[in-house]
């Protein structure tokens, strides 16, 4: 039976938004190095980190906790001044999920750590690589001798988080960086990762690859295989046992999505390739940023291809905050996914148009009426004009976490016609969106009533 699998549970989750108290990490990851040499057959790894990390936790810090794999330990700690640093370690049951086991390390700074302030943190461990428990994200690509997935949640690699599923979380959401890797594998198998590869080199039955992250992402997720690889437009696909045209149907799909999206929404983000990686049969399917992990031995099911769907129009979203403040990017999340999974606009239309009216939430903006907004602008805004103003407010607030509040005076000042400013005046700054939703019998009547 296939073991459905996803690595974070909502969408929110890949992107930065400003953490809760109940949600803030200790640290945050402001960068990484991190180098691996393997050896898959017997689960070994020798491997160092150079983190650069940031005080996320509103106290001062004389001490860190660092979560790995329950096989790995930490041989030595430096910070940035190569002042070594004293580590304890202990075996420990993962706090939200006691079935896994890991390595719980503790590092005590030479020097206090200030609120908000950063420093370098060097880790070098050894082991062997511990399975995981069967299923679920802590299971899935255990390495074996010709399959390893390398990723924050099978704890391949340390996490400076406390070994808690909740402080784990918050980290992983928290950090946002290019990652750059290094890995020593067999000369048979290849590398494939949303980071690119940008050199190797082989020599004794060994190759060394190096990789580098081009643009912000979650901590990394890398496979090990005997992939071959095939190109599509916005799509890599890494396959193997035979799964070529298997391969290439999925990438064909998604490749007629980013090119849906870039239709609707303007150009693809720099860099944003989606990398499908072949898992093997039996494993679940992983998903982040860039990068989406499935046994291709199985056809994906609708559910399954709307969850890659998703994972493409995030990567055409800009970062708001969760909640109320961010209601904008997810009324146009919603709209960007119904035209991804093939939805004609105008039953879009009408059916936002129906949800926005019985939206039942007391919210003056909520992400029904962002989303009825929106399809309003594209009427309004006349032929290209919807395009245009997305893809330019998608250029302006790449990387910046924006609030309704925020994004209103944008849109105003940009609107390519009285008739969007008026709208967005009325319904994102005055709050009267319902008052006009309720005298409009349906999406027409109502276009013409803004318009």
């Amino acid at each position: 039976m296939r073991k459905s699998l996803l690595i974070c549970l909502s969408f929110m989750m890949f992107w930065a938004v400003p953490a809760t108290a109940a949600s803030r990490p200790v640290v945050s990851i402001q960068s990484a190095y991190v180098v691996l040499k393997m050896d898959v057959a017997r689960r070994q790894f020798l491997g160092a980190s150079r983190l650069s990390i940031r005080n996320e936790s509103g106290r001062t810090l004389t001490r860190l906790p660092v979560t790995l794999n329950s096989g790995l330990h930490i041989g030595k700690a430096l910070d940035g001044n190569k002042q070594q640093l004293t580590v304890s370690e202990q075996l420990t049951k993962l706090q939200g999920a006691p079935e896994v086991q890991v390595n719980q390390a503790t590092v005590t700074l030479a020097t206090p750590l200030a609120p908000g302030d950063s420093m370098d943190l060097n880790l070098y461990y050894r082991g062997s690589f511990s399975p995981q428990y069967a299923g679920g994200i802590y299971g899935v690509g255990t390495p074996g001798p010709q399959f390893s997935l390398i990723q924050f949640w099978n704890f391949a690699y340390p996490a400076p988080a406390a070994a808690n599923v909740d402080a784990l979380t918050a980290l992983y959401a928290a950090s946002h960086y290019k990652a750059d890797m290094q890995l020593e594998i067999p000369a048979d198998l290849k590398v494939a990762s949303a980071l690119q590869v940008v050199g190797e080199k082989e020599a004794g039955g060994r190759k060394t690859v190096r990789l580098h992250g081009t643009r912000d992402l979650p901590p990394p997720m890398v496979a090990v295989g005997p992939y071959e690889n095939a190109h599509f437009p916005g799509v890599d696909a890494f396959y193997m046992d035979g799964n070529g045209e298997l391969a290439e149907s999925l990438g064909v799909k998604l490749a007629e999505t980013s090119k849906l999206l870039s239709t609707w929404l303007g150009a693809a983000p720099a860099g944003a390739t989606t990398t499908v990686i072949d898992l093997p049969a039996g494993d679940g399917h992983a998903t982040a940023p860039g990068f989406l992990a499935l046994p291709l031995a199985y056809t994906p099911t609708a559910d399954e291809l709307t969850d890659l769907r998703q994972d493409m129009v995030i990567q055409w979203m800009p970062d708001a905050p969760t909640g109320d403040q961010g209601s904008w990017r997810a009324g146009l999340m919603s709209l960007a996914m119904d035209l991804a999974n093939g939805m004609d606009m105008k039953a879009i239309k009408e059916a936002a148009f129906s949800a926005a009216k019985a939206d039942s939430s007391g919210k003056s903006f909520s992400p029904a009426t962002a989303k009825l907004m929106f399809c309003l602008i594209d009427d309004l805004a006349g032929e290209g004009g919807f395009r245009q103003m997305v893809g330019a407010l998608r250029q302006t607030f790449t990387g910046i976490s924006t609030k309704n509040s925020e994004l209103a005076p944008y849109l105003v000042a940009h609107a390519p016609n009285k008739a969007v400013k008026k709208l967005v005046e009325h319904w994102m700054q005055d709050g009267k969106a319902q008052k006009t939703l309720q005298r409009a019998a349906d999406y027409h009547s109502l276009l013409k009533k803004v318009d």
